[in-house]
């Protein structure tokens, strides 16, 4: 996979569009925080992404932390579409109604409709590597942190998978 995929889907989510009505609603990045959680927890192993109670749970989770906003996933899972890497998959006898639905305002009319969402693949690829990655940093840190006995050594050479920079190169 290119380094272009991974700058393309970073510009992406650095630029999702949000509602400003009412101050910028953390709804689409706290919905991907979710999906993200699920796929580390092996919870996500194929690109299907349902309107689950687990995805509710950890959503409600990261929102409870940004906002105090009354939240409603049925927002984000719907107008993720507009972001170009996001997909509805209706149920079956849906199709139409997924068609031509502009706005889906509950949980139960989300379900109702829509059996499940679906990420580029590229994407979903790209999410799965991120996650064994930081699955494996993370081991390693841990068998760091338990064999050897400078605390030092482990802070200095414990990388972060993230922005991947080592501690030693700050």
């Amino acid at each position: 996979m290119s380094s272009n995929v991974l700058i393309k889907y970073v510009n992406k989510f650095k630029n999702l569009r949000v509602d400003k009505a009412h101050g910028a609603a953390p709804n689409k990045p706290v919905l991907l925080l979710a999906i993200l959680e699920l796929i580390e927890q092996g919870q996500i192993r194929e690109n299907k992404i349902p309107s689950s109670p687990s995805l509710f749970e950890i959503f409600m989770k990261y929102w409870s932390i940004v906002t105090d906003r009354r939240p409603n996933l049925a927002l984000p899972f719907f107008h993720l579409k507009s972001e170009g890497f996001w997909h509805h998959h209706a149920n079956a006898g849906y199709e139409t109604a997924l068609r031509v639905t502009t706005q889906i305002k509950t949980v139960s009319r989300l379900r109702e409709i829509i059996a499940h969402a679906s990420l580029d693949g590229e994407l979903f690829t790209l999410l799965t590597i991120v996650s064994v990655v930081r699955q494996v940093c993370d081991v390693r840190w841990k068998i760091e942190q338990f064999h050897l006995s400078s605390a030092a050594y482990c802070s200095q050479s414990h990388r972060c998978c993230v922005s991947g920079v080592d501690a030693s190169d700050a």
